[in-house]
Protein backbone atom coordinates (compact mmCIF):
# COMPACT_ATOMS: atom_id res chain seq x y z
CA UNK A 1 0.00 0.00 0.00
CA UNK A 2 1.24 2.93 -1.35
CA UNK A 3 1.20 5.84 1.48
CA UNK A 4 1.00 9.26 0.43
CA UNK A 5 2.39 11.87 2.41
CA UNK A 6 0.32 15.03 2.95
CA UNK A 7 2.01 18.42 1.87
CA UNK A 8 1.15 21.51 3.69
CA UNK A 9 1.12 24.84 1.51
CA UNK A 10 2.53 26.70 4.60
CA UNK A 11 5.71 24.63 4.95
CA UNK A 12 6.98 26.56 1.22
CA UNK A 13 7.44 29.95 0.49
CA UNK A 14 5.40 30.93 -2.51
CA UNK A 15 7.29 31.49 -5.68
CA UNK A 16 6.45 33.75 -8.92
CA UNK A 17 3.99 31.09 -10.37
CA UNK A 18 1.62 31.11 -6.84
CA UNK A 19 1.79 34.99 -7.43
CA UNK A 20 0.74 34.59 -10.31
CA UNK A 21 -2.09 32.36 -9.23
CA UNK A 22 -3.16 34.48 -6.80
CA UNK A 23 -3.62 37.49 -9.46
CA UNK A 24 -5.32 35.69 -11.80
CA UNK A 25 -8.78 33.82 -11.72
CA UNK A 26 -8.50 29.58 -11.06
CA UNK A 27 -10.23 27.26 -13.25
CA UNK A 28 -11.21 27.86 -16.95
CA UNK A 29 -13.76 31.14 -16.19
CA UNK A 30 -13.58 34.09 -18.44
CA UNK A 31 -12.34 37.47 -17.01
CA UNK A 32 -15.21 39.94 -16.67
CA UNK A 33 -16.02 42.44 -19.65
CA UNK A 34 -16.07 45.78 -18.07
CA UNK A 35 -19.18 48.48 -18.07
CA UNK A 36 -17.72 50.62 -19.91
CA UNK A 37 -17.32 48.70 -22.87
CA UNK A 38 -20.86 47.26 -22.79
CA UNK A 39 -22.20 51.09 -23.17
CA UNK A 40 -19.35 52.30 -26.10
CA UNK A 41 -21.14 50.71 -29.05
CA UNK A 42 -24.83 52.74 -28.20
CA UNK A 43 -22.87 56.00 -27.29
CA UNK A 44 -21.19 55.76 -30.87
CA UNK A 45 -24.92 55.10 -32.30
CA UNK A 46 -25.91 58.14 -30.68
CA UNK A 47 -23.33 60.38 -31.53
CA UNK A 48 -21.94 59.32 -35.06
CA UNK A 49 -25.40 59.01 -36.62
CA UNK A 50 -27.30 62.27 -35.55
CA UNK A 51 -23.59 64.35 -36.74
CA UNK A 52 -23.95 61.43 -40.18
CA UNK A 53 -27.36 62.68 -40.62
CA UNK A 54 -26.91 66.68 -39.82
CA UNK A 55 -23.70 66.56 -42.60
CA UNK A 56 -26.13 65.08 -45.16
CA UNK A 57 -28.92 67.49 -44.93
CA UNK A 58 -26.10 70.34 -45.17
CA UNK A 59 -25.10 69.35 -48.38
CA UNK A 60 -28.87 68.92 -50.13
CA UNK A 61 -29.76 72.24 -48.68
CA UNK A 62 -26.44 73.43 -50.26
CA UNK A 63 -27.33 71.56 -53.54
CA UNK A 64 -31.06 73.10 -53.38
CA UNK A 65 -30.18 76.28 -52.63
CA UNK A 66 -28.57 77.59 -56.27
CA UNK A 67 -31.15 75.85 -58.03
CA UNK A 68 -33.95 77.95 -56.56
CA UNK A 69 -32.17 81.38 -56.74
CA UNK A 70 -31.69 80.52 -60.26
CA UNK A 71 -35.71 79.86 -60.70
CA UNK A 72 -36.33 83.17 -59.21
CA UNK A 73 -34.72 84.90 -62.11
CA UNK A 74 -36.83 84.85 -64.47
CA UNK A 75 -39.41 86.33 -62.71
CA UNK A 76 -37.03 89.21 -61.33
CA UNK A 77 -36.13 89.61 -65.32
CA UNK A 78 -40.15 89.44 -65.91
CA UNK A 79 -41.03 92.17 -63.47
CA UNK A 80 -38.20 94.36 -64.65
CA UNK A 81 -39.81 93.63 -68.03
CA UNK A 82 -43.49 94.99 -66.82
CA UNK A 83 -41.20 97.84 -65.17
CA UNK A 84 -40.07 99.34 -68.07
CA UNK A 85 -42.87 100.88 -70.17
CA UNK A 86 -43.62 102.94 -66.89
CA UNK A 87 -41.12 104.97 -67.91
CA UNK A 88 -42.35 105.99 -70.78
CA UNK A 89 -44.93 107.55 -68.42
CA UNK A 90 -43.57 110.80 -68.04
CA UNK A 91 -43.31 111.70 -71.60
CA UNK A 92 -47.15 111.15 -72.11
CA UNK A 93 -48.34 113.39 -69.28
CA UNK A 94 -45.40 115.94 -71.00
CA UNK A 95 -47.21 115.75 -74.13
CA UNK A 96 -50.98 115.94 -72.83
CA UNK A 97 -49.29 119.09 -70.64
CA UNK A 98 -48.28 120.72 -73.88
CA UNK A 99 -52.07 119.66 -76.10
CA UNK A 100 -53.53 121.61 -72.61
CA UNK A 101 -55.00 125.38 -73.85
CA UNK A 102 -53.11 128.11 -72.29
CA UNK A 103 -55.25 129.69 -69.59
CA UNK A 104 -56.86 132.95 -71.30
CA UNK A 105 -55.15 136.64 -70.25
CA UNK A 106 -56.48 137.97 -66.90
CA UNK A 107 -58.72 140.70 -67.90
CA UNK A 108 -56.79 144.36 -66.76
CA UNK A 109 -57.99 145.56 -63.27
CA UNK A 110 -61.16 148.07 -63.61
CA UNK A 111 -60.17 151.54 -63.19
CA UNK A 112 -62.88 152.94 -60.86
CA UNK A 113 -64.22 156.48 -60.65
CA UNK A 114 -63.38 157.29 -56.98
CA UNK A 115 -64.44 160.86 -57.71
CA UNK A 116 -67.86 160.11 -58.85
CA UNK A 117 -70.50 162.04 -57.37
CA UNK A 118 -72.40 159.53 -55.35
CA UNK A 119 -75.91 159.64 -52.99
CA UNK A 120 -77.12 157.46 -50.56
CA UNK A 121 -80.75 157.67 -49.85
CA UNK A 122 -82.11 156.38 -47.34
CA UNK A 123 -86.03 155.49 -47.74
CA UNK A 124 -87.05 153.31 -44.71
CA UNK A 125 -84.34 151.92 -43.59
CA UNK A 126 -82.98 152.28 -39.75
CA UNK A 127 -82.06 155.87 -38.57
CA UNK A 128 -77.99 156.16 -39.48
CA UNK A 129 -77.95 153.44 -42.08
CA UNK A 130 -76.80 156.24 -44.64
CA UNK A 131 -74.22 157.46 -43.15
CA UNK A 132 -72.65 153.74 -42.16
CA UNK A 133 -72.89 153.22 -46.03
CA UNK A 134 -71.38 156.86 -46.83
CA UNK A 135 -68.38 156.08 -44.04
CA UNK A 136 -67.77 152.33 -45.93
CA UNK A 137 -67.30 153.93 -49.14
CA UNK A 138 -65.27 157.05 -48.02
CA UNK A 139 -63.13 154.21 -46.38
CA UNK A 140 -62.76 152.78 -50.07
CA UNK A 141 -61.22 156.24 -51.44
CA UNK A 142 -64.69 157.48 -52.12
CA UNK A 143 -64.20 161.00 -52.15
CA UNK A 144 -67.63 162.58 -52.93
CA UNK A 145 -70.30 160.45 -51.02
CA UNK A 146 -73.39 163.02 -49.34
CA UNK A 147 -76.55 161.74 -47.53
CA UNK A 148 -79.92 162.31 -47.41
CA UNK A 149 -83.49 160.92 -46.92
CA UNK A 150 -85.66 159.96 -49.73
CA UNK A 151 -89.28 159.24 -50.36
CA UNK A 152 -88.25 156.49 -53.15
CA UNK A 153 -91.37 156.84 -55.08
CA UNK A 154 -91.26 153.54 -57.25
CA UNK A 155 -88.02 151.76 -55.78
CA UNK A 156 -89.17 148.60 -53.96
CA UNK A 157 -85.74 147.21 -52.60
CA UNK A 158 -81.95 148.36 -52.10
CA UNK A 159 -80.72 149.26 -55.57
CA UNK A 160 -77.75 151.14 -56.95
CA UNK A 161 -78.59 153.24 -60.09
CA UNK A 162 -75.59 155.15 -62.15
CA UNK A 163 -76.64 157.84 -65.02
CA UNK A 164 -74.36 156.51 -67.88
CA UNK A 165 -72.20 153.41 -69.13
CA UNK A 166 -68.99 155.95 -67.59
CA UNK A 167 -69.94 154.49 -64.11
CA UNK A 168 -71.06 151.08 -65.06
CA UNK A 169 -68.09 149.50 -63.07
CA UNK A 170 -68.33 151.70 -60.27
CA UNK A 171 -71.56 151.38 -59.73
CA UNK A 172 -71.03 147.68 -60.30
CA UNK A 173 -68.36 147.85 -57.84
CA UNK A 174 -70.54 149.53 -55.04
CA UNK A 175 -73.23 147.21 -55.57
CA UNK A 176 -70.87 144.00 -55.17
CA UNK A 177 -69.41 145.55 -51.81
CA UNK A 178 -72.56 145.74 -49.66
CA UNK A 179 -74.03 142.39 -51.82
CA UNK A 180 -76.85 144.81 -53.96
CA UNK A 181 -78.82 142.36 -56.47
CA UNK A 182 -80.36 145.01 -58.32
CA UNK A 183 -77.83 147.34 -60.13
CA UNK A 184 -79.09 149.36 -62.89
CA UNK A 185 -78.77 151.93 -65.63
CA UNK A 186 -81.89 154.31 -65.47
CA UNK A 187 -82.22 157.69 -66.98
CA UNK A 188 -85.29 158.59 -65.22
CA UNK A 189 -84.23 158.20 -61.82
CA UNK A 190 -80.42 160.12 -62.61
CA UNK A 191 -82.67 162.87 -64.42
CA UNK A 192 -84.00 164.46 -61.49
CA UNK A 193 -80.63 164.57 -59.83
CA UNK A 194 -77.40 165.46 -60.63
CA UNK A 195 -75.44 162.76 -59.22
CA UNK A 196 -73.48 160.11 -61.31
CA UNK A 197 -74.31 157.30 -59.08
CA UNK A 198 -77.54 156.65 -56.42
CA UNK A 199 -77.78 154.21 -53.83
CA UNK A 200 -80.99 153.66 -52.55
CA UNK A 201 -81.11 151.88 -49.48
CA UNK A 202 -84.60 150.18 -47.65
CA UNK A 203 -85.65 148.88 -44.85
CA UNK A 204 -83.40 145.53 -43.77
CA UNK A 205 -80.24 146.85 -45.58
CA UNK A 206 -77.25 147.16 -43.06
CA UNK A 207 -73.70 147.74 -44.75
Amino acid sequence: MMYIESVNAHQYQKDNFDRDADNHPAGVHRRPVPRWKEVLPFLIVLIVFPLLAWGASSIIAQEVSPSTKNSQLPQSQESSQEAEPTADAPDEEAQTDKEEPEPEPSKPPVDLKKDSRIAVLNIDAASGTAARTRDALSADGYTAVVIDNSRGRGIIATSVYYSSPDFEDTAKAIAEKFKIEMVEENTEVMRNNKFDIVVFVRSGFNP
